[in-house]
């Protein structure tokens, strides 16, 4: 049998494979877009996943910074608490336990004896391993695996007054599906000063000497710039005349002052003179009245005299105090008006070497407990843990009680057992006593040796500078202003 098919019937089968093909190409078109969009939305959310990765990594950077100060800072203010409490010192490895698990001996309290203290307060909340820890919780919750690892830990002095921590940190993390991944390294190493921190070696060594109440001092840096400026002088001393009884040495004293405001050149009858109670320097404009009527008065009233002018009245022949007094002709810049007024802290007035010496800024930087820098004595790290060796971080301070020893008052020198005029040369050290200090305001009392008189050594404060503590502290500058141990 033999099909036929028309014109009409071919050209419908064509038509219908040409719809069929059309119908498999839309097809395939519409596949091959689905298969983009999910392919381009997997890429977006990849892309997301990556961002929030990556944010996340930059913000281990930031909060690594602050944990590692925040750690470092309230670890070691907390060691030196505990060595004041405990009367112990801390190793470095006591002092980084702390820094990374705020504990002592693995507790978050100790006790001195009588109370309990907590080490958690102490440390604020912070500690390197409660920062990681927080890390890895905040790295579950974005579903990330997060692993880390402390490569290295240093802390240690960056310069004389303040601490760096160094943290070398290795962190890995990836999402769920371990299809993005970040390995990076981190290292923090923040400074931080130590200021107000209370310094072992003070309380400790005290202690230890058999002081059964040792006081707590805390650090506090130098305020006082050039030493130099710690002296003033009153006054020229090449142009003044100086006097007063006794031998050589013995023109001295040390008071607070009654200053004659209203008059120029007060009469034997003035209040502050008929006032005068034997403890005071006496300081007028002009003294030749009372030089010349009055002597007598004034010996008894008064411990010194300062005048700016004296007429033609010879002190020397009536005054058994020490003064001194502008010479004639003028020419000095001793004036009046420099002269601190009644009821100020006090003068030494030095006779023998001609001096008016304001001392108030003097006492207050040697008896204020500042430190300053050495690179003979030990930094403040290695005071936490009690070595009193020379560090090129260390600091010095005065040590102004010391009992019934008879050492240096530079802290390090006296609790390493340093003498004061030791025959030996290799054991010690010339010290000086310093007039005005404690136990020393009176030329008798300075003349004995006291057992809590304030001294300073002479030795060199750095290494190869020639620098001595007596320059490095202002007192070189007025030779009569200290005395030689003897």
């Amino acid at each position: 049998m033999r099909l036929m098919f028309s014109g009409k019937t071919k050209k419908g089968f064509v038509y219908t494979l040409l719809i069929i093909l059309f119908f498999f190409v839309v097809m395939g078109s519409i596949r091959t877009f689905a298969m983009e969009r999910q392919i381009r939305e997997s890429f977006d959310v990849s892309g997301v996943k990556a961002s929030s990765m990556a944010g996340f990594g930059d913000s281990i950077q930031r909060s690594g910074r602050e944990a590692c100060l925040g750690s470092g800072y309230y670890g070691v203010k907390a060691a030196a608490e505990y060595s004041r409490n405990t009367k112990s010192y801390l190793s470095y490895e006591g002092v980084m336990e702390l820094v990374n698990n705020g504990t002592i001996s693995g507790s978050t309290t100790y006790t001195d004896g009588v109370d309990v203290h907590n080490v958690t307060w102490q440390m604020k909340g912070y500690c390197f391993s409660s920062w990681l820890s927080g890390l890895s919780t905040e790295a579950s919750a974005r579903n990330y695996a997060f692993s880390s690892l402390q490569e290295r830990q240093l802390l240690s002095h960056d310069s004389s007054f303040s601490l760096e921590l160094f943290d070398n940190l290795s962190a890995s993390f990836s999402d769920e599906s371990a299809r993005i991944s970040y390995d990076k390294a981190y290292n923090f190493r923040p400074s931080f000063g130590f200021e107000g921190f209370y310094d072992p070696v003070e309380t400790i060594e005290s202690f230890s000497m058999g002081n059964p109440t040792p006081g707590s001092k805390p650090v506090q840096e130098w305020p006082y710039g050039d030493a130099g400026e710690l002296v003033e002088l009153v006054g020229d001393n090449t142009l003044l005349v100086g006097g007063g009884p006794g031998p050589a040495g013995d023109n001295w004293v040390y008071a607070g002052v009654t200053k004659v405001s209203d008059v120029d050149e007060p009469d034997c009858s003035h209040s502050s003179v008929t006032g005068g109670d034997g403890s005071k320097i006496l300081v007028v404009n002009n003294a030749t009245t009372l030089l010349t009527n009055c002597c007598p008065t004034i010996n008894s009233n008064f411990v010194g005299l300062v005048a700016e002018d004296n007429g033609t009245v010879d002190a020397s022949s009536c005054l058994t105090i020490p003064y001194a007094i502008k010479s004639n002709p003028p020419g000095s810049n001793l004036t009046y008006d420099a002269i601190l007024d009644s009821g100020s802290p006090p003068l030494l007035l030095n006779a023998d070497e001609k001096q008016v010496v304001n001392m108030t800024l003097l006492l207050g930087a040697l008896t204020g407990g500042y430190y300053r820098p050495t690179d003979q004595g030990p930094s403040f790290l290695k005071r936490l843990q009690g070595d009193l060796s020379a560090d090129p971080n260390g600091i010095e301070t005065f040590v102004i009680d010391g009992g019934t020893y008879r050492r240096p008052w530079t802290d390090w020198m006296y609790y390493s057992g340093v003498e004061c005029d030791s025959i030996d040369p290799v054991d010690g050290v010339t010290c000086f006593k310093v007039k005005g200090m404690e136990n020393c305001q009176g030329p008798a009392e300075c003349a004995g040796n006291g057992v809590t008189q304030f001294r300073v050594d002479n030795e060199t404060v750095f290494l190869g500078s020639g620098v001595g503590r007596l320059s490095y502290y202002g007192l070189e500058a007025l030779p009569g202003l200290v005395v030689k141990e003897t």
